[in-house]
């Protein structure tokens, strides 16, 4: 029998209340991971500072004199 066979061997002997801390327990150490790896600061400015970057240019079209024909009032 491998280590996980042997650990979800053990696992089904426990009584139902107890097998939900168990799973409380690994929900909240795979969150903690997660969290650790994904909350980066500077990761994230750096993929929003990207993006914004990459906004501009869809906007290109506001910097043409010509589009300011719809600023004139009527």
């Amino acid at each position: 029998m491998n280590a996980y066979q042997n650990t979800i061997a053990k696992l089904s002997q426990l009584p139902e209340p107890m097998l939900q801390e168990v799973d409380h327990f690994i929900d909240s150490l795979l969150l903690q991971q997660n969290l650790r790896q994904n909350n980066n600061p500077v990761t994230d400015k750096m993929e929003t500072l990207t993006l914004m970057k990459l906004a501009e240019t869809g906007f290109s079209e506001w910097h043409d004199p010509e589009e300011n024909i719809y600023n004139e009032k009527a």
